[in-house]
């Protein structure tokens, strides 16, 4: 469907309406981002690998008492499923205010009696929804495939821990996008900026990390230069890892698959907690850093002349 059509029903469906932010709303979230190939095809992608994995989970020396948040299917479910979904938030929000204003929309959703600041946040919220609705779809039918390959016995703390890390991640990358979405003027540098911000704190860096926590004198380039301070993904993963603490006694081999995330590292051949920053810090570094973009970018678009 394209932007002249929804931008059509739009104005058809809003004759003798007396709310036409609701209608934007409506709009964004069935017409522009949540129609149901768009839904399906999330969900579809967000399932693949850890169904796959699901499946593949080796179940021989397993109890009634195992846990699915210690093996390696955790970590494996969690690199894979972070990529995926800011890649899908990406594509399907990068374009909403950007690509309107490039293609003239815009102008016929402000010619309504409709702040501006209304518009904004109707595609915020909309695009929101649309994200937790692939989340928790996705996060239930792969809890489903777990439980039918093994029962284990935290499966549904297994969402809930899920459900809450992914909608905290889904809210500070829509803020993100949705921010640059207003700041730039063409849609293809509203997708381009979102997908570097992931390729480069959520791919490259977490690689390198690996070598930066390495140092013979015992003082790694990680801790020398005090880079988790800009590590983004390392301020998510401790969120995520202090969640866990609170409700599991955490093995050493949890320990030893987040090293990489620099959560811990190796004191000689043991791995060991780092406690760079306090999980509430991580909190309010990602929340601000979301909340400026988005605040930055609804301060331009508010006064923006969206005729050029």
């Amino acid at each position: 469907m394209t932007e002249n059509t929804n931008t059509e029903q739009f104005e058809l469906t809003n004759r003798g309406k007396s709310n036409p932010t609701i209608e934007i709303f409506k709009k964004t979230l069935f017409g522009d981002i949540g129609t149901l190939p768009r839904l399906i095809g999330g969900i579809l992608v967000l399932l693949f690998i850890p169904i796959i994995l699901a499946f593949s989970i080796d179940t021989n020396g397993l109890t009634t008492n195992s846990s699915i948040m210690e093996g390696t299917f955790f970590l494996v479910f969690y690199l894979i499923y972070m990529p995926t979904l800011l890649i899908i938030i990406s594509l399907n929000s990068a374009p909403l205010i950007s690509a309107e204003v490039n293609q003239g929309t815009m102008l016929t959703l402000v010619s309504y009696p409709i702040s501006r600041r209304n518009i904004f946040l109707s595609k915020f919220f909309a695009s929101l929804i649309f994200g937790l609705i692939i989340i928790s779809s996705s996060l239930s039918i792969i809890c489903i495939s777990i439980y039918l390959r093994f029962p284990f016995q935290d499966i549904f703390l297994f969402y809930i821990i899920n459900l809450l890390n992914w909608t905290l991640v889904l809210f500070i990358f829509q803020s993100v996008t949705i921010g640059i979405s207003c700041l730039v003027s063409k849609p293809r540098n509203a997708l381009f900026i979102p997908l570097m911000i992931l390729m480069v704190f959520f791919l490259i860096f977490p690689f390198m990390k690996m070598f930066l926590l390495v140092s013979s004198d015992g003082n790694p380039p990680y801790e020398q230069f005090y880079l988790y301070w800009v590590d983004i993904h390392y301020h998510f993963v401790n969120l995520l890892y202090s969640m866990l603490k609170g409700v599991l006694n955490l093995s050493p081999d949890l320990l030893q698959h987040v090293m990489t995330m620099g959560i811990a590292k190796y004191s000689g051949s043991v791995p060991v907690e780092t406690n760079y920053v306090h999980p509430i810090i991580s909190f309010i570094i990602v929340l601000t850093m979301g909340l400026c973009i988005l605040f930055s970018g609804f301060l331009y678009f508010k006064n923006r002349d969206i005729q050029n």
